[in-house]
């Protein structure tokens, strides 16, 4: 009797450690994930919302033939105490100034209190999809873990504190993450078609998962485009949609003129810069460098997608990591795309695809070679990161290290 008394104590014991144990865990990660975002909001620097909030006055002063207008915009800007920003506009689809622009009737400072609560709410939310999709068979310190980092992700931190759109970028790729692992195909690509009207480069999702052959996904995605499209034209004219497909081209070489990394670390980005540290070379090797690396990465990210049997939770990662690598211009803000591979990589699920050695009857696993793509992709995400340290060591702000420790701990935790 005393024996069974004492392992009923010490199982209670053992759960109210537990218990105690998750408690402070979680409040740990709200503590740190309150004082992350209070950083960032508390800084003086917002500017990406005030070009959104012009272009949400173009619209409700029907002048959208203003909304592209550098002159008046960088007059607009110094007029409302912004600091100056001689490279940069509002470059986003019209549609996007159309579907915020209730947010315009708000004084300026109101409509940034808004903005930054749907940020910090479809932040969380997405954080939370992205778990119960990637992680819900894994176990829960894996999952504390993601959180964890999530809570401290630079990315977003820094997405916050220049209040930009990125955070509804993750949310509406989240939310199709979610409903495609789920098998609503025709609701992801919804998703991932909105995302596009919003911030164009989301389209490469929809172009990977047409290697795949998920059709549904793919006609609804294009479907949903053209009907963002189509709202555009009876909703602002057709004049403003033209004008930006014409200077597409340039507003991107405009806000590319701030040079390589650490402001744009896509992949010409960080080649640029570490030719500028390095060596010099005549830019069109620069440009030679940057075509063969991307020649290699696409037929690596080709054979990712042909690998049928993979898990779906393995094709979202590589496909939202893709819309970062293709990407002309990536910015600090722009990698919260990284987090559905961050939590890819923390799973400790395991593949069954197995092909046969000739003349041998064993067979071998090849998720090892799946994995190691995943790895090769987030290598070059990684090496943009550090792209960043300079800015990091001159800021002096350590949150920044966050997106290095993040790929290095996924990594690291996930070894075989």
């Amino acid at each position: 009797m005393s024996t069974i008394y004492s392992n009923s104590v010490w199982k209670i014991h053992s759960l109210s450690r537990q218990a105690v144990g998750r408690i402070f865990i979680k409040t740990f990660i709200v503590c740190l994930f309150a004082f992350s975002v209070g950083m960032a909001l508390f800084s003086s620097s917002h500017i990406d919302f005030g070009f959104f909030y012009y272009s949400f006055q173009s619209v409700l002063h029907h002048q959208t033939n203003m909304m592209y207008d550098f002159i008046a915009e960088q007059q607009w800007m110094r007029a409302h105490g912004f600091p100056a920003a001689p490279n940069s506009q509002y470059v986003y689809p019209p549609l996007f100034a159309a579907v915020w622009s209730w947010l315009g009737r708000m004084p300026l400072r109101v409509a940034w209190v808004w903005w930054a609560i749907l940020s910090i709410t479809s932040y969380v939310i997405s954080v939370a999809l992205i778990a119960r999709a990637v992680l819900a068979s894994s176990s829960g310190w894996r999952t504390y873990a993601f959180i964890f980092i999530a809570a401290s992700f630079t990315p977003y931190l820094w997405d916050l504190l220049i209040q930009n759109d990125n955070w509804l970028v993750l949310f509406l790729v989240a939310l199709g993450i979610y409903f495609h692992i789920g098998r609503r195909d025709v609701i992801a690509g919804v998703l991932f078609g909105l995302a596009a009207l919003f911030k164009v480069t989301p389209i490469i999702l929809l172009l990977y998962f047409g290697l795949r052959r998920e059709w549904q996904m793919v006609m609804s995605g294009i479907i949903s485009i053209l009907s963002g499209v189509l709202i555009t034209v009876f909703w602002l004219g057709t004049k403003v949609l033209v004008t930006y497909i014409t200077l597409f081209k340039s507003l991107v070489t405009r806000s590319m003129q701030y040079g390589g990394a650490p402001y744009n670390s896509s992949l010409r980005g960080l080649i640029l810069w570490w030719n500028k540290s390095h060596h010099d070379m005549s830019i069109h090797y620069v440009h030679l460098v940057w075509v063969v690396y991307l020649i290699l990465l696409t037929l690596t990210i080709i054979w990712a997608s042909r690998q049928h049997l993979l898990d779906e939770s393995y094709h979202t990662a590589v496909a939202s990591l893709s819309v970062l690598l293709y990407s002309p211009l990536t910015e600090i803000p722009h990698m919260v795309l990284t987090l559905p591979a961050v939590a890819y990589l923390l799973t400790s699920r395991k593949s069954h695809i197995t092909f046969k050695f000739p003349m041998v009857s064993t067979e071998q696993e090849v998720f090892p070679l799946a994995k190691c793509v995943l790895y090769w992709v987030m290598f070059t995400v990684l090496a943009i990161a550090l792209s960043l340290c300079g800015w990091i060591l001159l800021k002096q702000m350590p949150w920044e290290y966050g997106l290095v420790l993040v790929v290095l701990t996924a990594m690291v935790m996930t070894r075989k």
